[in-house]
């Protein structure tokens, strides 16, 4: 990835980096939609299910840009509004949302290694599931928003979060071992 400057209003001090993986997007998109619906609803846990496409779109946000975030979010928000129950539109807006805002928010924050990146994931996938629940409640479906809450929206930002966490190590340059430089070989001393 090359990293250059972008001028805005004038002044140079802006550093973005230029990412365009397309086709690793595509890739993980259709793996998060082929997981939503073969692999998902047979591990569902008290009737909750991970998220894939949730993951799909921060892990495809994070290594795009926040313009590629908003699109890649739409379509996988509007994939999940139309596999699930619920008032179409609602996730499709959410995770347009995430999908701008949270590679603005880690690289402003410079949130590096998978600790921080996972703790920054669990609160964005509880933002998420807890707009969707509160999206729900108002829609009138699902039951009560505090039964909501624990038994749908925190169990679900777990899976979240570990089905992201995963994507993570897919993408990232740091889960690959580093090559060592090689060093001369000593000769062996036979005795």
């Amino acid at each position: 990835m090359t990293e250059h400057t972008i001028r805005v209003g004038g002044s140079s001090n802006v550093q973005a980096k230029d990412k365009q993986p397309i086709g690793k997007v595509a890739l993980i998109s259709l793996g998060a939609f082929l997981l939503q619906t073969i692999v998902a609803p047979n591990i569902t846990i008290a009737g909750v299910a991970p998220n894939f496409l949730l993951a799909a779109a921060i892990v495809g946000a994070y290594i795009t840009s926040p313009r590629s975030g908003v699109i890649i979010g739409f379509i996988l928000g509007l994939v999940f509004d139309l596999l699930s129950s619920g008032p179409v539109g609602s996730m499709t807006l959410i995770m347009s949302l995430i999908g701008y805002a949270f590679p603005k928010i880690t690289s402003s924050l410079q949130v590096e290694g998978i600790g921080a990146w996972i703790a920054f994931v669990a609160i964005s996938a509880l933002a998420v599931n807890l707009i969707y629940a509160i999206i729900m409640a108002f829609a009138g479906a699902g039951g009560s928003f505090f039964s909501a809450l624990l038994y749908k929206t925190l169990p679900s930002t777990v899976y979240d979060a570990v089905a992201c966490a995963f994507g993570w190590l897919l993408v990232s340059n740091r889960s690959r071992k580093a090559k060592v430089p090689r060093t001369k070989k000593s000769k062996r001393m036979k005795m």
